[in-house]
């Protein structure tokens, strides 16, 4: 039997968002909510997650998924969309919250469970923008 979640909106800072384009490390689409409140940590820890922590993001959860993830605005207008179309990619540091629940997994003979997110939100909006990205008159 597989123990569901109950869904939780959790509030936090997105970081290295790979929704719409699989990540080059991992190969899946993926991100990492952080910045995560104490209230946050512990839903998390209920639910069997992992919580990591680094100084540049603080508590954190990295979320990861084999398709393309759905971000959508407060308005519900669609930023990436599951066909991975991009209407904006979204930088470090934008704000917002992810609608969390978990899955339990068994490969290779082993076992865990990972977090999914039902609904991605981004509230507060950083674009990225590519630092390899030249401008026509930028031609030498």
């Amino acid at each position: 039997m597989t123990v569901q979640a109950k869904p939780t909106k959790i509030a936090g800072t997105f970081y290295w968002c790979s929704f719409a384009k699989p990540n080059e490390m991992s190969g899946k689409y993926q991100f990492d909510l952080g910045n995560l409140s104490d209230k946050a940590v512990n839903a998390f820890k209920e639910m069997g997650i992992s919580v990591k922590n680094k100084e540049d993001r603080g508590s954190y959860v990295t979320f990861k998924s084999t398709k393309p993830i759905e971000s959508v605005d407060d308005a519900g207008n669609v930023i990436t969309s599951r066909e991975g179309e991009v209407v904006s990619l979204v930088g470090n540091g934008s704000k917002g919250y992810v609608v969390a629940g978990f899955y339990d997994w068994e490969f290779k003979g082993k076992k865990g469970r990972s977090p999914s997110a039902r609904k991605v939100v981004i509230q507060d909006l950083i674009k990225y923008e590519s630092e390899g990205s030249v401008e026509e008159e930028d031609v030498l």
